[in-house]
């Protein structure tokens, strides 16, 4: 007696597509699992014999062997459960086993043969859909919203009886989806703005074009002149993830946190570790290979306050994300890449006692002391920072002036504008532009990389002012930001 039914297990946040082959024969009664199956898999077998035998059904005390294909490929997880006791349900019945073959099985099953959710659902689906598979059996609270995975089919259940019972009868219906999931909403979040923030229109402006354009910024300035306060409120200006990109994110979180069993996020994840976080902390690592901060921030933002308060080799350890996007883990026999395409907002104090270049009060640190200081923070990664922004105290002046401010409503509106328009308009050069640029290049001043940053920025800028065309304003504010506010700093 023999069936095969379709199962997924997940490597990393990738879903492979598994075969579950089980066989049956007279003989000692012995139940064997095969194929590198994990300690989980290898504790099913308790499972699995006690949620079939509770259903009211017969667990066979025959030969069994259940192989799980490709056997190359190593097996963890407890949402093989399902399919492992169906396989063996479908050994002993051929109208079952008939009904499963078009259907994708997981789920976690209880001793009393009730279905439990499991975690990593979008990446478990996407090893179904690698192989064609539009039918899948789940637990009812892993249904996605209709608006995810909307060309499948989803049938949850709650439990092995009632699954088994409406397989035979050819009751099985697909599981009524809503449209999507709401999230919760961070009220502190909302009430946040930045009209709050007064006198520093200019790295409010920076901040604009760096969120349109995802640049790389760093805002450097003495206490208390606000950089935390625009940290704080990114997630009032940030777009809205596509359903792709809510995908790629929620795998992540997702194996993160076994709780979450379907997708919820609805906002680009804004990450800010403590400035004591390890390098194995940031990058990811550990017996499974779990994802660090820089892969929890795919797709949204990786906020360092106070970067030189970090350890130099945690900041070193950056440079290869930034400039590939993915982080590869290798630990024993587990390979995987994690996806960590984000953007690195940034602040520091310009020297220890935070007062280095500052028009309003003056700095106490030696040059020994300034020197030390400069020297956490690397060439090759300041390089990878392509605004870097001075801000200075602001004086008590502009507290009664009653200026126009620039609000988060304004500053996300304006970067949806860009995005939208940046996808159907190419931009271009002026001849003007082009040949200073060249000569920038050809004296020295500025690296391929530079230039290529320089010309990004200056592109975001046009884009922001809605032109096709980068002429030498948006050029001039572009080095404004990218190497003037630099130099600002290293001079005083």
């Amino acid at each position: 007696m023999y069936s095969k039914l379709s199962s997924a297990v997940m490597i990393g946040i990738d879903g492979f597509h598994v075969e579950v082959e089980t066989h049956l024969q007279h003989g000692m009664p012995q139940y064997h699992i095969v194929g590198l199956p994990g300690p989980i898999i290898r504790e099913s077998k308790e499972r699995v014999r006690a949620a079939i035998v509770n259903s009211g059904m017969t667990f066979p005390l025959m030969r069994m062997t259940q192989n799980m294909s490709p056997a190359h490929l190593k097996k963890e997880g407890a949402q093989l459960d399902l399919a492992l006791a169906l396989g063996i349900l479908a050994a002993q019945n051929e109208r079952l086993a008939a009904r499963l073959s078009e259907y994708g099985i997981i789920g976690e099953l209880t001793l009393d043969g009730m279905l439990k959710p499991v975690s990593g659902i979008y990446s478990l689906l996407e090893g179904f859909r690698s192989k064609g598979i539009d039918k899948v059996i789940m637990p009812v609270e892993n249904v996605c919203p209709k608006d995810v995975y909307g060309e499948m089919m989803l049938f949850g259940v709650n439990s092995l009886k009632v699954l088994v019972e409406a397989l035979i009868s050819d009751t099985l219906i697909p599981s009524s989806r809503q449209e999507t999931i709401k999230q919760t909403s961070d009220t502190t979040t909302k009430t946040m703005d930045y009209s709050e923030i007064i006198g520093q229109t200019h790295a409010l402006r920076a901040l604009e074009i760096a969120l349109a354009g995802h640049h790389n910024i760093l805002f450097v300035g003495p206490p208390g002149c606000g950089k935390t306060m625009i940290l704080k409120r990114l997630q009032t200006v940030l777009t809205k993830p596509s359903i792709a990109e809510r995908i790629e994110i929620s795998k992540i979180h997702g194996l993160l946190n076994p709780e979450m069993h379907i997708a919820n996020i609805l906002d680009r994840p804004i990450r800010m570790p403590h400035h004591s976080i390890s390098r194995a902390g940031m990058l990811g690592g550990g017996l499974r290979c779990l994802p660090g901060e820089v892969s929890k921030a795919h797709l949204g933002i990786l906020v360092l306050d106070e970067l030189s308060e970090f350890k130099t080799e945690v900041i070193d350890a950056l440079r290869e994300p930034l400039s590939t996007g993915e982080i590869a883990m290798t630990k024993g026999q587990n390979h995987v890449v994690f996806p960590a395409t984000f953007q690195l907002v940034a602040t520091m104090n310009p020297c220890f006692c935070g007062y280095k270049g500052s028009q309003y009060k003056t700095c106490s640190c030696t040059e020994s002391r300034r020197r030390q200081y400069r020297a956490k923070l690397s060439g090759p990664i300041l390089d990878r920072m392509d605004m870097i922004v001075y801000m200075d105290r602001v004086p008590a002046d502009v507290f009664r002036k009653n200026d126009d401010r620039m609000n988060s409503e304004a500053i996300a509106a304006s970067i949806s504008n860009f995005q939208s328009a940046a996808q159907s308009e190419n931009m271009v050069l002026e001849e003007g532009v082009q040949r200073k640029l060249h000569a920038y290049y050809e004296n020295g001043k500025l690296s391929l990389r530079s230039l290529h940053k320089i010309e990004a920025i200056a592109r975001t800028i046009a884009g922001l002012s809605g032109m096709t065309c980068i002429n030498e304003k948006h050029l001039f504010e572009a080095f404004f930001y990218y190497g003037d506010s630099l130099r600002q700093v290293e001079q005083h």
